[in-house]
């Protein structure tokens, strides 16, 4: 009889590997979560319960929470002049060659819709390196790669790690965490609020339901854009009206509608998304309704409160960190 094959216990973080620039969850606050899992899927591979085979070999994994992963950049779209569609690939060191090169990984990262990632960058002050990480959402992944939506700051650390980097340089990531834990059909409706690119994870999650054929719950956007140049992930909402479950509007505080140049079927409004059209997205499905909100601090603070005037139960909002 072969010998039963268990996953390998996490691997133990060192304390280096913590960049003490607060992100979250830290590195080393998820390994002892990870190690209790870990003890509690290799007992119910020994009493059989997961119906194990013996004979099976387990795939190479590319990601892992507690520690980083190297990711080559394959691909880079512009979206806008300071916003970008970038893919990593998954690699792995060739233990073949002397020399420093990769060989790709074409794994399932088992991502789920919504799930973050986190990137860690580097610089040099004054000679020494220093690290420093940000977390970023897939809106789609495949055989070994991920797409995420990365938007440049001028004083941003992270920003100007990511505007030396070019196609074949290798990055390193962690994850994957959090996410919206989302039930197909629980509910009749979800409505999302989002602003720049807070459109990342509720896009990834909007994809994922109007793909399941089995999946009927109905989807509305209302995405907040500075103009019309600036409207992120453009095409790839706009492909989405084919299903007949999703629909969007698109705010636009600082164009004018009427003189822009909208896709077939495409809405754009002009001025800034308020309470009046929160109320009325809400008056007739609260109950059946969850809402969604995703973008910086003050935009998700400000249509909390719009919800919460529109009798929606406090267990039926979600806000994004």
């Amino acid at each position: 009889m072969s010998e039963l094959l268990l996953p390998d216990r996490p691997e133990e973080p060192l304390p280096s590997d913590c960049c003490n620039s607060g992100c979250t969850p830290c590195i080393l606050d998820v390994y002892d979560d990870l190690v209790k899992e870990w003890e509690d899927k290799c007992n119910r591979l020994k009493l059989g319960a997961a119906g194990f085979d013996v004979n099976r070999s387990f795939n190479e994994p590319a990601l892992f929470q507690t520690k980083y992963s190297p990711f080559r950049i394959a691909f880079i779209k512009p979206l806008s002049n300071d916003t970008s569609i970038f893919r990593f690939q998954a690699v792995k060191k060739d233990s073949d060659s002397d020399e420093m090169s990769y060989r790709d990984l074409e794994t399932n990262l088992d991502l789920k819709p919504s799930q973050y990632l986190i990137l860690q960058g580097k610089d040099t002050v004054e000679g020494k390196e220093n690290h420093f990480t940000r977390a970023y959402t897939p809106i789609s992944t495949s055989k070994g790669c991920f797409d995420v939506v990365i938007k440049m700051y001028p004083k941003g650390k992270m920003s100007q790690f990511i505007q030396k980097l070019v196609l074949g340089n290798i990055t390193f990531w962690r994850g994957p965490y959090g996410g919206f834990s989302y039930e197909p059909n629980k509910f009749r409706r979800l409505l999302m609020l989002c602003a720049g690119t807070g459109i990342a994870p509720l896009y990834s999650l909007a994809s994922n339901i109007v793909n399941n054929e089995e999946d009927e719950t109905t989807i509305k956007i209302l995405f907040c854009c500075k103009d019309e140049a600036n409207i992120i992930l453009r095409e790839e909402i706009h492909s989405l009206r084919s299903f007949w479950n999703f629909s969007a509007d698109i705010y636009l505080p600082h164009s004018c509608a009427s003189t822009c140049k909208p896709l077939y079927g495409e809405t754009l409004k002009t001025g800034r998304l308020g309470q009046d059209a929160i109320a009325s997205e809400l008056k007739c499905n609260s109950t059946n309704t969850w809402v969604l909100i995703c973008g910086n601090p003050e935009f998700c603070k400000e249509m909390h409160q719009f919800v919460s005037k529109c009798s929606i139960k406090a267990e039926h909002i979600h806000i994004f960190d």
